[in-house]
């Protein structure tokens, strides 16, 4: 256990939840295309990832498939119509459109890590959630930092460094839990 009861579990679920929410608008940026009808695209898919997700423990139930095979086929049509009949969707490489599935992707698996986080999250009535939380926004802000400076080589200003340590500092001391061994 860690500060406020909270688990190894929820810590981690709170970190990788922070690190597909940093990411997903780095990988999304690189389709280079822009407004809305792209994330129409990324939340599709965001959304069969929940529901795959949130059914997998259902996984042998009728109506779960269906679901899942109604959304998928909801959503390849409703691509295929706005490409053929209408100007809903961008004019796009398959590269492009490879690009936002792989957002898509990240921001569904982030959604899933973080409510399955709050939902086995026990922690102190007294302090509430807000510990979870606020380490997911603390790992959430230090990917693109992390990402600029390992795929873009440019160096840091020794004051990123301090700031890098000092939210790996606040992840240890939100989870440290006074007297414990």
């Amino acid at each position: 256990m860690f500060a406020y009861g909270m688990s190894f579990e929820v810590l981690w679920r709170m970190i990788a939840a922070g690190v597909f929410f940093g990411l997903w608008p780095i990988v999304f940026k690189q389709s280079g295309l822009t407004g809305l009808s792209p994330m129409v695209v990324t939340n599709f898919v965001a959304f069969n990832i929940i529901v795959l997700g949130i059914t997998y423990g259902y996984r042998h139930e009728s109506y779960v498939v269906l679901l899942n095979v109604v959304s998928l086929l909801v959503f390849l049509g409703a691509m295929l119509f706005a490409t053929r009949f209408g100007n809903m969707l961008p004019v796009a490489t398959l590269k492009q459109y490879g690009v936002l599935l792989v957002a898509g992707a990240f921001v569904g698996c982030g959604l899933l890590a973080f409510l399955s986080g709050l939902d086995t999250a026990t922690v102190d009535s007294q302090h509430g959630l807000y510990v979870p939380f606020v380490i997911m926004l603390i790992v959430q802000t230090a990917v693109p930092v992390l990402f600029h400076v390992v795929f873009n080589g440019s160096s840091l200003h020794p004051i990123h460094y301090a700031g890098i340590a000092a939210a790996l500092f606040a992840i240890a001391a939100l989870s440290y839990k006074p007297g414990a061994v």
